[in-house]
Formats: structure tokens, sequence, C-alpha cells
């Protein structure tokens, strides 16, 4: 199906506005207010689900390289799993998920279920993002007592 009529129908079904591609022939939906999720059509038959997520938390000099480090590891171990990609921004210091999608074989009910992995995927990575930003404290030794 073709990424102009999947979306027309997409917007029927929810009672939303007609989708309109901007000048990049990307279209753009909104999920919970919050969530944009850019969907463009690289060939006829392959297309991306993408957003942008938070910026990482500055740490100074190599701690930044470390924390996307660590993400990146943590996200190729859950590749098995989870069709969605995690990449660094073109600047390095951002976070974007991308998901491509096979345009040829690919159904409506097919793009929502999608959708929703991508959106369900984002919110993880959002909430693994904000953990970094909050500062940890390491524990104190634990006293054990034996008899």
């Amino acid at each position: 199906m073709r990424i102009d009529q999947l979306l027309k129908e997409f917007a029927i079904r929810h009672r939303l506005a007609p989708l309109v591609p901007d000048e990049q022939g990307a279209y753009s939906i909104y999920i919970d207010d919050d969530l944009r999720v850019t969907i463009e059509c690289r060939t006829p038959t392959l297309a991306l689900v993408g957003a942008r997520l938070d910026a990482l938390p500055d740490q100074g000099g190599s701690g930044n390289e470390e924390q996307m480090s660590r993400l990146l590891k943590y996200h190729f171990a859950c590749m098995a799993n989870h069709q969605e990609i995690l990449a660094a921004d073109v600047s390095g210091a951002a976070l974007v998920q991308f998901l491509p999608l096979d345009m040829e074989r690919l159904s409506l009910d097919d793009f929502e279920t999608a959708l929703a992995s991508f959106a369900n995927a984002f919110e993880f990575w959002r909430d693994q993002l904000a953990s970094l930003s909050t500062p940890t404290f390491a524990r104190p030794p634990m006293n054990m007592l034996y008899p």
C-alpha cells in the first residue's frame, strides 16, 4: 500500500484531519500530544517512522560518550525482540528512534500495531534518558550480622 493511501485511511479511521506531507514529503502524527512521530517514504517499498528523543544530559567530557555507549549497547541487546532502531542524531547530543516499514506488505492494522509498538519503545527510551539525568548515590555498605 502506498504511504499516502495508508495515512488517508488511518486519518479516516481515527477521525483526524487529513495528513498532509511537509515540504520534504514527511508526514507528522502526534501521539498523546507530546510525541511527534514523523513518517517518510524513502523508496516506494520502504517507509521510516521516526521520533527524536530528548538530548542526553550533559555529563561533560567523556561522560556523554559513556552514556551514549551504554544506551546503544543496551539497545543492541534488545534488538532481538524489537524492530525499532535507536541511533545518535547528527550532532551526537541526542537520540533518535526509527522503525523501518515494508510498504509492500503493510496493512492499516499492521501499521497501527507498529505505531503502538514504536510509541511504547519511545516511552521506554525516554524513561531511560530521564534516569540518566537523575543523580544516583552509592548505597551504604550493608552490615551483615551473623549469630
